[in-house]
């Protein structure tokens, strides 16, 4: 039976400062939690078949770090509280990095980026082709990183319409293996490295009028995508089907595109009485 076994340590350490009714005005309370310590890993089986469901690795570990703090004096403070969170930093499969600010009435920030690491190589699972089959999107190789993360600001002033500002992040990159074809020869597998980024960003206003709230975004969006393709594979100059005597001496391929895409949303709601809302949107991209 295959089966990842590994044993965990870990280390929680908690520390809280606080402060006492008689200490000076100013500053800040905080509180702070970190989880560290040491991970073992033993693996009885497929290496390739744990990293792709796993992945996780021996050595000192921070697995979570923990930071509050709220100003005692929260009239003369320019940041009211804050709050930091990371989670499992470093070569982990997963972490989660988090950042959030406010002062209560004036503004609201807020961050979070999750990245992830995702491994497939299970040679296997296609190393003899089907007698007659000539598809090859089904070979699975790759070992990639997905990024994901949102930057938002909200600012607000009494009488005034609200404010806010943002950016989104959606990435995809690492190396993956592809085919390709040669006219007159055999399909070769090759390295194929990408990386797809999608670029977010939008300001926005929200504010009530004549008994109607009003919701208006503008989002601009670009999508960039980096192609590419190299081989042979090392050690692997042959192609897919056993048959063909072909063989790949080099190949080099590399390519960008990217698109770009305005939006504009607008939303409104008008209450009529008490049990009824009267709600329209509107959404143009082009």
């Amino acid at each position: 039976m295959r089966r990842p076994l590994f044993l965990l340590a870990a280390l929680v350490v908690a520390a809280a400062v606080g402060y006492a009714d008689e200490a000076p005005p100013g500053g800040y309370d905080l509180g702070a939690t970190v989880t560290a310590g040491y991970r073992f890993v033993d693996v009885d089986g497929s290496e390739a078949k744990y990293r792709e469901d796993y992945n996780l690795r021996s050595g000192v570990r921070l697995f979570l770090l923990d930071v509050d703090g709220v100003a005692r004096d929260q009239d003369a403070a320019p940041v009211d509280r804050f709050h930091l969170l990371v989670s499992t930093p470093g070569d982990e499969p997963s972490s989660t990095f988090h950042l959030s600010a406010s002062d209560a009435g004036a503004w609201d920030f807020r961050a979070n980026f999750v990245r992830s690491k995702y491994f497939y190589a299970v040679p296997a699972l296609f190393e003899s082709p089907v007698p007659g089959d000539s598809r090859t999107d089904d070979l699975h190789d790759f070992d990639q990183i997905r990024t994901n993360g949102t930057v938002d600001l909200r600012i607000t002033r009494p009488n005034l319409p609200t404010v806010f500002l943002g950016y989104r992040l959606y990435r995809l990159e690492g190396d993956t293996i592809s085919t390709i074809t040669v006219p007159g020869g055999d399909g070769f597998t090759v390295r194929a490295p990408a990386d797809t980024r999608a670029h977010v960003g939008r300001i926005g206003t929200e504010f009530r009028a004549l008994g109607t709230d009003v919701y208006l975004v503008e989002e601009y969006r670009r999508v960039v995508r980096d192609l590419g393709g190299h081989g042979p594979l090392p050690g692997d100059r042959s192609g897919l089907d056993p048959t063909d005597a072909s063989t790949l001496s080099r190949y080099d391929a590399v390519g960008s595109e990217h698109t770009d895409s305005p939006t504009t949303i607008v939303r409104l709601r008008r209450p009529v009485g008490d049990r009824l809302d009267l709600t329209g949107s509107y959404l143009y991209s082009h």
